[in-house]
């Protein structure tokens, strides 16, 4: 009877309306445009979009290193010197 009620309703409803989420293994029920199938894929896919683009990796890069800066002055390291190490040069 389980295998039956599932089976009964995919037979009633069109099958470009059950999606797989390119987020997570999960297959559901599309809704309008629906792409993802939670609130928390979305987040997800849009927080790794958004994390690529370049200018917020060097603000991401920053933060980290003002992060350091602050932990290394205040945990008894209070005569350390921070400073960036020389980046590298792309050839080209």
């Amino acid at each position: 009877m389980f295998l039956l009620t599932p089976l009964f309703l995919l037979n009633q409803e069109s099958l470009d309306r059950i999606r797989r989420c390119p987020e997570c293994p999960t297959i559901f029920y599309r809704v309008q445009k629906q792409k993802y199938c939670s609130r928390a894929c979305t987040n997800r896919a849009n927080v790794r979009t958004w994390r690529q683009r370049e200018e917020v990796k060097v603000q991401e890069q920053e933060k980290a290193h003002e992060r350091y800066k602050a932990k290394r002055t205040a945990g008894g390291y209070r005569n350390t010197k921070v400073e960036r190490r020389p980046r590298k040069q792309l050839l080209t």
